[in-house]
């Protein structure tokens, strides 16, 4: 609950300052962000200073470590670390429209509820004011939400990106019995069985079609 709460803020913060100054002021901040997101995803032994900085990052870039739900006692490996990192990506990046459709589909229902007076409801030109506004509201909402959008792709890109990769690192190990193939980042998953498959083939649709195909679409868009 505690993470969620923080995670919310975090984006919610962003997001906020993003609206407020939409000329790039963000970028060298999510630049950095992504920088970060990436060197943080390698096995090194870094500094306390950059333990910390990830442990802050893991909560703004939507991480959730391999560790924290198995305190609580909850089975947690891998696995189900990048299942639901992309489940929480996607909840994410539908958020912005969601709430769009909401307030619209309640401006709607206000306006219905609403009955106006035989002189409002002669003026052609007071009609005309509220098309205008409504029309204004409405393209401003639109705009928002492709910038909010655009924004939690550019967060979370990296480490979606950076997981499915890296579920294809196995490391082998010998011994008397024969040679095993280890997922590198969690010894507890063997490579190449079943299950690994499975998630392998997700992994590379997602490498495929986010990490591949949002760069594509930047570039086609700009």
């Amino acid at each position: 609950v505690g993470f969620l709460f923080l995670l919310i803020l975090a984006l919610v913060v962003v997001l906020a300052v993003n609206r407020k100054y939409p000329e790039g002021q963000l970028r060298p901040l999510l630049n950095v962000w992504q920088q970060m997101s990436i060197v943080l995803l390698s096995e090194s032994d870094w500094p306390p200073a950059i333990v910390r900085l990830g442990s802050f990052l893991s909560v703004i870039y939507v991480d959730v470590p391999v560790s924290a739900p198995e305190c609580m006692g909850i089975p947690f490996n891998y696995f189900y670390r990048f299942m639901w990192m992309n489940l929480l990506t996607l909840v994410l990046l539908v958020s912005p429209g969601t709430w769009y459709v909401v307030r619209r589909c309640g401006r709607k229902s206000r306006r219905k509820g609403s009955k106006p007076s035989r002189r409002i409801t002669r003026s052609q030109s007071f009609k005309k004011r509220v098309k205008d506004k409504e029309a204004k509201v409405e393209r401003e909402g639109r705009d928002n939400v492709f910038e909010d959008t655009v924004i939690l792709l550019l967060l979370t890109h990296p480490l979606i990106s950076g997981l499915a990769a890296k579920m294809f690192q196995c490391n082998r190990f010998t011994s008397p019995s024969g040679t095993v193939y280890m997922l590198a980042s969690d010894y507890s998953i063997e490579c190449y069985d079943s299950t690994w498959t499975t998630v392998a083939v997700f992994s590379g649709i997602v490498l495929a079609l986010f990490s591949i195909g949002v760069p594509i679409m930047f570039f086609y868009m700009l």
